[in-house]
């Protein structure tokens, strides 16, 4: 009994130094979808829908100018779909947002997430270039491996 204990409370303080320590380089964040500003609403959607991915980074002359989520769809497009699918995706981002460096911590990034309310965050250099995009859910398959040693 004694043996398992003693595992537990080491598993719970490795999880808690991964978190703390380990940095978003972990995730191996990756950059697979670009979008330029004026790209119609309706080419995004079905862009993301074939990706199977939640979110794109909006890049102009290869700086991130913006990001365009699920979330936005539900919010700014969905009522009204009809009348804006032709509408350049610059009208309907989010402009400006967040980004972390590749180098902030796993506890930063899920404090910056909480606090802003984002499931997306992209990753940038210090031009201000995207590098990738972290996803709540890969933080979360990241824990999930570190914990019960699920597939990363």
């Amino acid at each position: 009994m004694e043996l398992n204990k003693n595992s537990s409370v080491e598993k719970h303080e490795e999880i808690k130094r991964s978190i703390m320590e380990d940095k978003l380089s972990v995730l191996k964040p990756t950059l697979s979808v670009r979008i330029a500003p004026d790209t119609p609403v309706k080419e995004v959607i079905h862009t993301m829908v074939d990706k199977k991915i939640g979110a794109v980074l909006i890049v102009e002359e290869g700086r991130l100018v913006g990001i365009f989520s699920e979330r936005d769809v539900l919010k700014r497009v969905a009522l009204r779909y009809n009348e804006v699918a032709g509408r350049p995706i610059r009208e309907f981002m989010t402009p400006n947002p967040e980004a972390l460096s590749i180098n902030h911590s796993l506890a930063f990034t899920l404090n910056r997430m909480d606090v802003g309310g984002y499931r997306h965050i992209p990753v940038t250099d210090d031009q201000k270039y995207p590098t990738g995009i972290v996803a709540a859910r890969d933080i979360l398959r990241y824990l999930d491996h570190k914990c019960l040693g699920g597939p990363e």
